[in-house]
């Protein structure tokens, strides 16, 4: 007789992400609170191990000079997982309960990019920050859709609301239908934020994805559920997490 090995996944991963949370983000208070207090990176490829959960998770964002932050892999263990800062910024320890907080030394608009998978295996060669061009700030946000006609979209509220904050991550708890098509726009649709897939990538937990900014397609949301929306507008990059 003989036999051999089969393997058929029962059930689509759900990915892996890491938390940023410190004086620069949310409300500045260190505190676990989703989105008000601690934000969690962006799933920014174009897809990920569906078998695994690994994948890559980024943010990008204003950091002020001499803030400071840590990553954390999970809102429940206690802070046995997290990154801090290695010797000086731009390098990191992983899993180090007397690692230093990350802090930068100047202000700027930095890219923060995380392979999971590797930092699951120990290797900090998967974290990288990098400081990028200053981008244009906005006042306010909005979610239009089919869900409304296209009609005056929901405000969305900024992320980071501490003293000093140049927010570029927006958020709002929406109810959707099924079969919605959304966009996000600011100043009137002169800027706005599509979807450059044709189809919208899901997980378990809801839909993800990088947007394109002044064009692209709808974005559509299959399941009717109460969603926590959040979507950065400097890279077009956003979420929608069942509730």
């Amino acid at each position: 007789m003989t036999y051999l090995p089969y393997y058929q996944r029962m059930e689509v991963a759900e990915p892996v992400t890491w938390y940023l949370l410190g004086s620069c983000f949310g409300d500045g208070s260190w505190g676990d609170a989703l989105i008000t207090a601690t934000m969690p990176l962006y799933l920014t490829g174009d897809s990920y191990d569906e078998d695994t959960g690994y994948g890559t998770v980024s943010w990008t964002g204003y950091l002020p000079a001499g803030s400071t932050f840590k990553l954390r892999g999970s809102l429940t263990d206690n802070w046995h997982t997290q990154i801090g800062q290695g010797a000086s910024f731009g390098s990191f320890t992983i899993n180090d309960d007397l690692s230093a907080n990350i802090s930068p030394i100047e202000n700027g608009i930095y890219n923060l990019t995380i392979d999971t998978k590797a930092v699951a295996n120990g290797d900090d060669n998967g974290i990288s920050i990098t400081k990028i061009d200053d981008v244009p700030a906005y006042g306010r946000l909005y979610l239009n859709g089919s869900f409304n006609n296209w009609g005056d979209g929901i405000a969305l509220s900024p992320v980071h609301t501490m003293v000093g904050a140049n927010n570029h991550d927006w958020y709002a708890h929406v109810h959707l239908p099924a079969a919605s098509e959304v966009k996000f726009q600011a100043d009137g649709w002169a800027m706005e934020i599509g979807t450059k897939y044709e189809e919208t990538p899901s997980c378990k937990s809801g839909y993800y994805g990088v947007g394109v900014k002044s064009g692209g397609g709808n974005i559509s949301i299959k399941s009717e559920a109460d969603y926590l929306v959040i979507v950065n507008d400097i890279t077009g990059a956003f979420r929608f997490i069942k509730e």
